[in-house]
């Protein structure tokens, strides 16, 4: 029975001595021009301890060369033993391990030690995993938070290092600096209640530069026109209602007149906004006699009198809205048909305006009880106008709708003075008391 007992031990002992382990390293350095006495120290080990050992390395610069320098070495404030130049030393004995001191005792003039220190623990003591963390981006002076990480495992704790081996650590997680353009780095490991620690996870802090404004000026646009008509120089822009806050505006949103803002971004920061006062250009609905008839012979669309006259025709209200299919002045317009006038300012376009064709070939004043005649046109100063039936009124427009001259009268024959108005063409209404009729004049 007691040598069943003994084999059953040593079973065990051997098991246990293929138990799977895991190392941390601690790592320092220190240097020091001219002098003796250099030392530094290592602290803040996980308290999973099963073998720790040592590497010790003492060096000088002297007479342009450098040569091993003799030293002292500490665990737990104790004074162990010396050395010279690069050292190992086995201090499982010492366990716990709670501090590693190397001392460098010879003259140099400049000095250097550091201490590697690697902890050996059995796995099934510390934490198998690493916490869980992301990375984390950052504009120029933005402000920042403290970072993060998710416990896992066995951990109960976090541990905050500003190195991946050695160091001392910190329970309050550290709030990145963003003054600086660049990628920092920060670690941090979980531990037991024990203090046994896991390996450390990395978190990087990358801070972008944040792009300058993006350029704009004043801008008029059409009524009707949304944020994808605006302009601006810049990168990925974003268009807001306001100089700070809000959503950026989707690209089909309906633009008002006054001040707009836009930003620009790279892959990761957005720029301050840029005020951009918008005006909306409204283009006026051409005007005239909806219903219109002809006593020519083949009258084309310049025959038709609507105001201003520079105005484009279209076959369909669908190609006037769309500004599809212009047709050519010179078209020649036909019975029973409507037309459709858009008047085009500064490249917008107004609402278009419907022109029905009637009587073509007929005078729509019945030319045979109310004819009108008027010369010489062109004209230069007065323009004769007769009618078989008294005029009421006369008024005369300019081509953008402009009413330039009004006169009252009661008579069938008009003398009409003109002299006053500018060259151009004009359109001249006049009214009776059965009807009105238009009809173009030229000023010259």
């Amino acid at each position: 029975m007691r040598k069943l007992l003994f084999l059953l031990f040593m079973f065990l002992a051997k098991c246990a001595s293929f138990a799977q382990t895991q190392t941390i390293p601690y790592h320092k350095k220190a240097t020091m021009t001219a002098g003796s006495g250099l030392q530094t120290t290592l602290t803040n080990f996980t308290t999973c301890q099963s073998a720790v050992t040592v590497n010790f390395s003492a060096k000088g610069y002297s007479s342009g060369s450098w040569t091993q320098g003799d030293f002292e070495y500490y665990v737990n404030d104790i004074l162990i033993g010396s050395g010279v130049g690069n050292q190992t030393f086995n201090i499982s004995s010492y366990i716990p391990v709670n501090s590693v001191k190397v001392k460098k005792t010879d003259y140099s003039n400049w000095n250097e030690v550091e201490i590697l220190v690697n902890v050996t623990s059995l796995s099934s003591s510390a934490p198998t995993t690493s916490p869980i963390v992301s990375n984390v981006n950052y504009c120029k002076n933005q402000t920042a938070t403290a970072l993060t990480a998710t416990l896992s495992s066995t951990g109960t704790h976090l541990k905050w290092y500003t190195s991946d081996i050695g160091g001392n650590f910190s329970t309050n997680p550290p709030t990145p600096s963003t003054t600086t353009v660049g990628t920092s780095s920060y670690w941090v490991a979980q531990a037991t209640t024990a203090g046994c620690e896991s390996t450390r996870a990395k978190i990087d802090v990358m801070v972008s530069e944040l792009p300058t404004a993006p350029v704009a000026t004043s801008q008029s646009v059409c009524a009707g026109s949304t944020i994808n008509n605006l302009s601006a120089t810049g990168t990925n822009l974003k268009w807001y209602s306001g100089a700070t806050g809000g959503n950026p505006l989707a690209t089909t949103t309906t633009l008002n007149s006054g001040n707009y803002f836009v930003s620009q971004s790279n892959t990761s920061c957005e720029s301050a906004r840029t005020q951009v006062a918008v005006t909306l250009t409204t283009s006026p609905t051409p005007t005239g006699d909806s219903s219109q008839s002809f006593s020519v012979s083949n009258p084309t669309l310049t025959n038709i009198v609507v105001s201003p006259a520079t105005v484009v025709w279209y076959a369909t209200q669908e190609n006037a809205i769309s500004g599809n299919n212009p047709l050519a002045s010179t078209t020649v317009i036909e019975n029973n048909t409507t037309y459709y006038a858009v008047n085009v300012t500064n490249d917008c376009r107004s609402l278009p305006f419907a022109v029905t064709v009637v009587n073509v070939g007929l005078n729509s004043e019945n030319f045979e009880t109310n004819k009108v005649t008027f010369y010489p046109n062109p004209t230069k100063d007065v323009l004769t106008i007769q009618n078989d039936t008294s005029i009421l009124g006369i008024e005369v427009s300019n081509a953008i709708g402009q009413i330039m001259l009004q006169q009252t009268t009661n008579n069938a024959n008009v003398q009409l003075n003109v002299s006053h108005l500018s060259s151009g063409t004009y359109f001249v209404k006049l009214v009776t008391a059965e009807k009105t009729k238009s009809f173009k004049m030229v000023k010259f």
